[in-house]
């Protein structure tokens, strides 16, 4: 019996670590610091990148500081494209972002998102707080960059960021950029997790449920839904995904596509063969360039058109 006992005490405390860390995991991300990027070959500065740009201390809307770029584009009378990174990332490979894009736009502002990188806000929400600090970052702009028609360009976690973020109305984009999105958290959590062979049934429903309660993350959310809501007002959305990607499944992509279509959205979906997560641009360049190409001469007549843009 006292076996038995021992048994079941170290199933549960097995499954309350296993739970624990992947609770913690999701409310506190490994931060990708100046030094990682510079062990991973990343660009550090828009210099090594080719670019021409500042490093920026921004404010984000509850007080934390976070450290950005703004990086000069090609177009001066183009609008700005604000790149948001995905899940333990950081602004470095936004800075490889703003070459893709700089010669479209006036500038491209890239910087840490709350819980990643050098940001002082401890704890990412996954799209509770992230608009009103995408609207903040925008409000520091210099003069000659502010109250410029938006794009909204993000990846992974980005990407479904950039769509809480135009439907919730904290920005107005003339534009939206949405590579390898997932629609629901629950999504990326239960594949990540049947890779490692964790038991996902037993516990993506109690991290998920946990996360609202303990860490303030937003835990139930369907970006289908924002995606529909983006498609009613008319603003352009690209959305590219790799239909090799394990962790965001291409079905997430093609869903939130749709929906904007059926929406009455300016759409246009891009599914590149055998690419895997965040792979899009090095697979395939070319089509990659041509997916941007065809969103920036959506927007540039969208803001050409401010009434039906927004204002």
């Amino acid at each position: 019996m006292a076996i038995v006992v021992l048994l079941l005490l170290a199933a549960v405390l097995l499954y309350a670590g296993l739970v624990g860390s992947v609770l913690w995991a999701l409310a506190r991300p490994g931060r990708k610091t100046e030094g990682v990027a510079l062990g991973r070959g990343l660009p550090i500065v828009p210099a090594d990148a080719g670019l021409e740009g500042e490093a920026v201390v921004f404010t984000l809307s509850e007080g934390e500081s976070t450290a950005g770029f703004i990086v000069q584009g090609e177009r001066a009378d183009g609008p700005v494209c604000v790149v948001l990174h995905g899940y333990r990332d950081a602004r470095f490979n936004g800075l490889l972002r703003a070459g893709w894009v700089r010669p479209w736009v006036a500038a491209t502002v890239v910087f840490d998102l709350p819980g990643h990188g050098e940001c002082e806000a401890k704890t990412p929400t996954y799209g509770k707080r992230e608009p009103a600090d995408v609207a903040a970052v925008l409000d520091q702009l210099p003069d000659e960059l502010r109250g410029r028609p938006v794009v909204l360009m993000g990846y992974s976690m980005g990407g479904q960021l950039v769509l809480r973020t135009a439907a919730s109305g904290a920005v107005e984009p003339v534009g939206v950029i949405c590579e390898q999105p997932y629609r629901s958290l629950n999504g990326p959590i239960t594949n990540l997790m049947r890779r490692r062979r964790y038991p996902v049934r037993a516990v993506v429903p109690v991290v998920v449920g946990l996360l609202e309660r303990v860490f303030g993350i937003a835990r139930r959310f369907d970006r289908v839904d924002d995606a529909a809501r983006l498609g009613e007002t008319g603003c352009p959305l690209w959305v590219a995904h790799g239909d090799a990607d394990w962790l965001c499944l291409v079905a997430d992509g093609q869903a939130i596509a749709a929906a904007a279509e059926a929406a009455g959205g300016q759409t246009r979906l891009d599914v590149f063969p055998g690419s895997g997560h965040v792979a899009l641009y090095y697979d395939d360049a070319e089509r990659y360039t041509a997916g941007l190409a065809w969103l920036f001469e959506q927007a540039a007549t969208r803001a050409a058109r401010p009434s039906e843009a927004g204002g």
